[in-house]
């Protein structure tokens, strides 16, 4: 099997708690062509302690002010040198197996520049709370509102989407991954896709993600306000009640629920680490 380069950015701001978790999560996987790219944003919590004991395995890092998590995640971008390139949030996991994965997809798809699979939610203990399933992105759903994507389980080839669309936009500090999703999705890349779980979001009070739809004047709200008009092409969070049948009927069909609910059922409770990514010798990603 080849091995592509992989560059993985993580940024984070006094996540001492969680920042170990994530770069193990990402180093124990042993892949043989790694870049690991570490921004902080000058914590003033043991974060910088735990960077140092793994620098020698790190490729690049840095602790200093940043305008938000948008800017530090492009500061890594912008570092980054390999084939692929995905960033993982320093409270989240990226599965083992994972980067295998997106090997796998990428010497197998070459047409393609964009690779998502799926994503669990797991607690503080990091105890599997409920797994996540998205279809893979069709034209009639995206085109109708309805855009699934999973930020912990995606990565794309570097210098083809980044010349072709440039980095996130940095003003947005919620919804930046959607909306470069979006940009991705106009610009016309090839997906590809895979049922296996990937990557991991914490779910805790205090994170970006725990402030969703908690009153209209906080950062989710915002962003949406101005994705609505960016791309009203898409008939962002304008999705026709049509279209939202459909889209919960192809998940039947297709077995995404069921996959859902069954996979939960199994391992709810259960430590991240218990989920095994199917191995790269599948023939069949899917």
């Amino acid at each position: 099997m080849k091995y592509p380069k992989i560059s993985v950015i993580t940024p984070s701001y006094n996540q001492g708690v969680f920042l170990e978790r994530t770069i193990l999560s990402i180093l124990n996987q042993n892949y043989p062509n790694l870049e690991y790219i570490v921004c902080d944003g000058g914590s003033t919590d043991n974060s910088i302690d735990i960077i140092k004991k793994y620098e020698d395995k790190i490729t690049w890092w840095c602790s200093e002010k940043d305008s938000g998590q948008s800017n530090a995640i492009n500061k890594g971008f912008k570092k980054a040198t390999g084939d692929i390139v995905c960033w993982i949030n320093s409270d989240d996991i990226l599965l083992d197996g994972a980067l295998e994965k997106y090997a796998y997809l990428h010497n197998t798809y070459p047409d393609c520049s964009i690779y998502m699979g799926q994503t669990m939610r797991i607690d503080n203990n990091d105890n599997i709370i409920f797994f996540h399933m998205i279809p893979k992105p069709y034209s009639f759903f995206y085109r109708n509102g309805i855009i699934g994507m999973a930020q912990q389980s995606w990565a794309w080839k570097r210098k083809e989407v980044f010349n072709k669309i440039g980095y996130l936009n940095e003003e947005r500090h919620a919804c930046m991954d959607i909306e470069f999703l979006m940009r991705q999705i106009r610009a016309g890349f090839k997906f590809a896709y895979t049922r296996d779980t990937l990557g991991a979001i914490r779910i805790y009070e205090g994170t970006k993600t725990s402030m969703d739809n908690q009153g209209d004047n906080n950062i989710w709200t915002k962003d949406r306000e101005i994705l609505k008009k960016e791309f009203a092409d898409f008939r962002y969070k304008n999705v026709s009640p049509i279209a939202y049948f459909l889209y919960r009927f192809f998940k039947i069909i297709n077995g995404m629920s069921i996959r859902s609910y069954y996979l939960t059922q199994m391992y709810k409770g259960c430590k991240y680490s218990k989920y095994i990514i199917r191995t790269r010798l599948n023939k069949n990603p899917n």
